[in-house]
């Protein structure tokens, strides 16, 4: 959700503050959540409280705007967040309790969370940067959102 764009200050300045995710948080986690429910449902990953949860917890959140007639906005979703994260750090050990082989991927997932959170830090913060500098930061992953489609 886009709250403020500013192009009036010295020439080649801009700024912008929005609500949005970290789309390396968002878009693993949904993938994450989706995952551990279809492995839940299939019979493939034993239920435990922990599944619980997360279900009860995404689906709280999640349930109540399904039938919202009007449009929803991220801010809607934020509370979801937590659950998200936690069912794809559950999923992720699982797998990894699975193929040990594999531990390089949550840090991985990690480096890129924080990286884009830097890069992006700019367009959730209304920090005035270099036009320069956004044209670069309209083209990684939730770039668009924040300075411009």
């Amino acid at each position: 959700m886009w709250y403020y764009s500013g192009n009036d200050a010295a020439a080649g300045i801009v700024s912008t503050l929005t609500a949005s995710g970290n789309p390396a948080v968002w878009w693993v986690s949904t993938v994450g959540a989706v995952a551990l429910l279809f492995l839940r449902v299939l019979g493939s990953v034993k239920p435990d409280r922990a599944q619980q949860i997360f279900c009860v917890g995404v689906l709280a959140n999640y349930l109540p705007w399904v039938l919202v007639p009007r449009c929803t906005f991220i801010y809607h979703f934020f509370a979801t967040v937590p659950f998200l994260l936690m069912a794809t750090v559950y999923a992720l050990a699982k797998w990894e309790e699975r193929e040990p082989r594999i531990k390089w991927v949550k840090w991985v997932w990690l480096g890129v969370a924080i990286l884009l959170f830097v890069l992006l830090y700019p367009g959730i913060s209304g920090l005035w940067i270099p036009r320069s500098w956004a044209l670069i930061l309209k083209k990684l992953p939730g770039g668009a959102l924040m300075y411009g489609a």
